[in-house]
């Protein structure tokens, strides 16, 4: 394990056993961060989301740009139009691959994890 690097572990709890995100060769990888969607404010609720996963690759010098894959999980599946909006504000063409969950749960919620690649990544520091 050597050659993969953990950051922010804990989460918001040290006794959580969690890193928000790991480089592994020239691949980053994000833990699934997700928001409770409020009724009415639910565009506003996703992008934070978003807000979030861009905080974390920002932190390695990426972007959305570098992002190949994400993993959505999404409960309120009647917002799959205005998911699909605000994912537009923050990835543009061509799109990463794109896994969406719906889930049934009692609580609305938006949870996504990414993975994001450039070359010689893993080589810094």
């Amino acid at each position: 394990m050597s050659d993969i690097k953990f950051f922010e572990s804990g989460a918001d709890d040290p006794q959580t056993p969690i890193s928000k995100s790991a480089i592994a060769g020239d691949l980053m990888y994000t833990w699934g961060y997700g928001e409770v969607l409020r009724v009415g404010h639910e565009a506003t609720d996703m992008r934070k989301v978003f807000e979030h996963i861009k905080g974390l690759l920002e932190a390695q010098g990426l972007t959305f740009a570098d992002v190949v894959k994400t993993t959505v999980l999404l409960t309120r599946v009647d917002q799959w139009d205005v998911y699909t909006e605000v994912y537009k504000e923050y990835f543009k063409p061509p799109y990463p691959c794109r896994t969406t969950i719906p889930v049934v749960t009692e609580q609305a919620i938006l949870e996504m994890d990414i993975v994001a690649y450039k070359k010689g990544l893993g080589d810094s520091g």
